[in-house]
């Protein structure tokens, strides 16, 4: 018998000033994902407080030591995208391929 899991997680996400610090406005996303299971990396994303009528691009971008200093050696990854409406909402759902994360 082959049992198999998903378990889902959810990451609120602030926009941040130079220091890193949360800047509270309007404009935030929530992203939704399976963080545990077979097949491919399974999320939903919405956003509000964006530009209207605006395409925007998520991504997948490793961490290296030291976290917050280096950001030069691991490539993007491309998870998905959408264009907001009218108000600056936006929302889409993915099943991505990311290999071993």
């Amino acid at each position: 018998m082959i049992v198999s899991s998903v378990s889902a997680d959810t990451l609120v996400l602030e926009n941040k000033d130079a220091n890193w610090q949360p800047i509270l406005d309007e404009r935030s996303g929530t992203l939704t994902y399976n963080s545990v299971g077979p097949g491919p990396f399974e999320y939903s994303f919405s956003a509000t407080g964006l530009q209207a009528s605006t395409a925007y691009t998520l991504i997948y971008y490793a961490d290296e030591n030291p976290r917050f200093e280096n950001w030069g050696g691991n490539p993007a990854l491309y998870l998905g995208s959408g264009t907001t409406d009218i108000g600056g909402s936006l929302s889409f759902s993915e099943n991505t391929d990311t290999g071993d994360l």
